[in-house]
């Protein structure tokens, strides 16, 4: 990975997207979760929110027009 990668940055927030939304400070997740949002995953796919969650854990929201 060049450096010009890491030094990419998320754009700042909306300015009208609400602050105090989200989840409380003290949620957690049991576990790395991937969520399909197009329903039921090929094995493919399965396989690879496996690798990304395994490499970075936390929630994956998954969409796909296939």
């Amino acid at each position: 990975m060049g450096s010009s990668a890491l030094a990419m940055k998320l754009p700042p927030r909306d300015p009208y997207e609400p602050q105090d939304q989200g989840p409380p400070a003290d949620a957690s997740l049991p576990a790395p979760t991937a969520i399909f949002l197009s329903g039921p995953p090929s094995p493919e796919a399965d396989r690879l929110a496996d690798a990304i969650l395994a490499f970075r854990p936390g929630a994956l929201f998954i969409a796909s027009d296939d």
